[in-house]
Parts: structure tokens; C-alpha cells; sequence
């Protein structure tokens, strides 16, 4: 048998134990990195920066040498963006992703029959049209289009242009997936041209998959942009979906490689009520979002420097994301080696965060501002 006197002091070093070893439990919580999908402070990041390193990492590899256009490299990349876009959700334009055209280059005439843009839509959930019917952005009131939440009334979930009315308000997200080859016997991997903005918009898709917009969000992989604008082009004289039905299009070339953590809001010129919008939705972005480029006062004027410049012709707002040219800019070390993963996960971010509130508050396009 213990004495009391035993008995008391055993309890009070079972406590001391018990305390010690809760104070060490805490400790070592507190000192565990973030669980996988969570900051540091256990917020759900925006961005999978495992996916975006891995499909920037792919689409720049020298597997896809170079993605040019009309070539194998170029259709590998094809096929991967389109197994994406179904994985993820994307409904097809008019019955299919792929959209294939015929473009010539306009510098060197030389002619390329087998370009392919890649369209897939999330649709959104209604646009307040000052006063109209925004119960819906489709047709009927419910953001289908049709009335059966398909897109088409036909069960299949294509979306296409019967039935639309007013109501049925699309922003453009974009990013070119050609580069320029091989030169000489030497692969131009264009990792930040632009392999990181077509990974930058399947971050945006998956991101709007998992949390719906406002406006019906049509994504467009083009091609043929180094070959003279030819995808944005094509669509804008050839619209599977109208182009009065844009109230703006997002561009996005070169976002993954400055070190200087500046990323480039250009369009504002332009359009300056979308400069507002943009400050609010970047102003707790991890990158310095900066607005010019885009008018005579700049040493570069990059209005029509990638595939915006078709939309800005007709009329369509635009803002386009990207960095100042780099050493790398067309060059054979515009490898993934090269890119700042840092500044990419972040300036991705920021585009969400853009977009977000660019969905809530850029203006429905009148007939007057078209």
C-alpha cells in the first residue's frame, strides 16, 4: 500500500508529466508545416502550385519541341490542354473544343493548314442587366441558355448560340499555346512564351470550375500567335460565339518570369474604367501589379502584341497580364530552369483575384460602347 503522503506526490509528478507533455503536443502542432492544399496560416490557396509547376514543366518540355504551330510538338500540347479542359469541366463550344483554321503568316506568307483553337465555356450564374430579367445569364432565367441548365436543350452540355438573349454575358479568358520550334537544330521551349499563361488559364479554370461566376467564362487555348495573331484572328472574323456577347476578354502571355515581382496590367489606356476594378481586385496581391504599355508614352506600346489586339480592333475591352521582355524573350533558354516559380504561383493568383472582381463589376457592353 502507498501513503498518502506517497499518494500526493505521485499525483502531483503525473500532473507535471500530463502538463509537460501537453505544452510539448502544442509545440510540435504549432511547428508542423501546412497540411497539403493549405497555406501557411491554413487558408485553401487559390492556385495548385504542384499542377502549375507540372504543367508549365510539361508544356515547355523538349518532348513538345516547341509546340509550333502544324507540327507534332504543337498537337501534343493540343491533346493535353484538351484531356485538361475535360477533366475539368469545360463544355464545348458549338459541339466540340476543337476549332481548326487555315492562317498565313503576314510577314513571311508562309501558310499553315492544320492551326487549332481550343474553346471550352463554364457558365455562369447570371449578369445584372440593370433592371432586365438576371435570375440567369441564359435565355430562360436559370443560366443554361435553354432552360435545361445543357447549354443546348439537348442534354449533351455543348454550348452554342441558340436561345441566347441579352442576358447571356461571356468574359474571354485567353492565352496562346504556340511557340516557335525548332531553329537550327535548337528547341525554342518558350516556357514563359507562353507555356505559363495556358497553364496560367487552366489554374483559371479549374479555380471558376469550383466556384462559379457571374458571367459564362469562355476559355480560348489559341494558336498561331507567333505566326501573326493567326487564332485571335480567326476568331474574331469568325465567331463560334458572338462577339457582342463579350463584355471583355483577359489575356494572358509571359506572367512567370520577372525579378523584379512586377507583373503588367496593360489595357487601361484603353479602357480606363477597368483600372478602378483591377486596383481593387489586386490590392492584396503577393506581386506589384503595374498598368501601362499601352499608349505612345511607354518605350513599348503592346495594344496589339498578342492575341487581345484582334478583340481591341472590335471593340472589346481588354486587359493583358504579363512581364517586361527578358533575356530569354524568344530565345532557346526560355526554359522552365529559367521561370520564377515564386513570382508564377503569385501572378497567377493575382489574375484570380482580378477576374474575381472584374466578374462582379465590369460594365455589360451597350450597344453604344461596341
Amino acid at each position: 500500500m502507498i501513503s498518502k503522503l506517497n499518494m500526493i506526490t505521485w499525483n502531483m509528478i503525473n500532473h507535471r508529466f500530463l502538463l509537460f507533455g501537453m505544452i510539448a503536443l502544442t509545440v510540435l502542432i504549432g511547428c508542423q508545416p501546412a497540411q497539403q492544399g493549405q497555406d501557411a496560416d491554413g487558408a485553401v490557396p487559390m492556385v495548385d502550385r504542384n499542377e502549375l509547376m507540372s504543367d508549365i514543366t510539361y508544356l515547355a518540355s523538349d518532348q513538345l519541341e516547341g509546340r509550333r504551330t502544324d507540327t507534332e510538338g504543337n498537337a501534343r500540347a493540343r491533346d493535353f490542354i484538351l484531356k485538361r479542359y475535360a477533366r475539368v469541366g469545360l463544355e464545348p463550344v458549338n459541339g466540340t473544343y476543337e476549332h481548326p483554321f487555315e492562317h498565313v503568316n503576314p510577314r513571311t506568307e508562309e501558310r499553315f493548314e492544320g492551326a487549332v483553337n481550343l474553346l471550352g465555356v463554364i457558365p455562369g450564374t447570371g449578369v445584372d442587366m440593370g433592371g432586365e430579367d438576371s435570375s440567369g445569364s441564359g435565355g430562360n432565367g436559370d443560366g443554361s441558355g435553354n432552360g435545361d441548365g445543357s447549354g443546348n436543350g439537348d442534354g449533351s452540355g455543348d454550348m452554342d448560340n441558340d436561345g441566347v438573349d441579352g442576358n447571356n454575358r461571356y468574359i474571354a479568358v485567353m492565352a496562346h499555346y504556340d511557340h516557335l520550334g525548332v531553329r537550327d537544330g535548337e528547341i525554342y521551349n518558350g516556357a514563359d512564351d507562353n507555356a505559363s499563361g495556358v497553364g496560367g488559364l487552366l489554374a483559371l479554370a479549374r479555380y471558376f470550375s469550383e466556384h462559379p461566376s457571374r458571367h459564362h467564362i469562355l476559355f480560348m487555348a489559341l494558336d498561331a500567335e507567333e505566326q501573326g495573331l493567326g487564332g485571335a484572328v480567326y476568331y474574331t472574323e469568325n465567331p463560334a460565339i458572338p462577339l457582342d456577347r463579350f463584355d471583355m476578354v483577359l489575356n494572358m502571355d509571359m506572367i512567370s518570369n520577372n525579378d523584379k515581382n512586377e507583373l503588367y496590367a496593360v489595357g487601361t489606356y484603353h479602357y480606363p474604367f477597368l483600372k478602378p476594378i483591377l486596383e481593387e481586385g489586386t490590392a492584396d496581391a503577393k506581386v506589384n501589379v503595374l498598368f501601362g504599355y499601352d499608349s505612345d508614352a511607354w518605350p513599348q506600346d503592346w495594344t496589339m502584341a498578342s492575341d487581345h489586339g484582334p478583340f481591341h480592333g472590335k471593340g472589346v475591352p481588354f486587359v493583358y497580364f504579363g512581364v517586361e521582355d527578358h533575356e530569354h524573350y524568344h530565345q532557346p533558354s526560355d526554359i522552365v530552369e529559367n521561370i520564377n516559380p515564386d513570382f508564377y504561383v503569385n501572378a497567377t493568383e493575382a489574375i484570380i483575384q482580378a477576374l474575381i472582381v472584374l466578374d462582379e463589376k465590369v460594365p455589360v457592353r451597350s450597344e453604344k460602347t461596341q
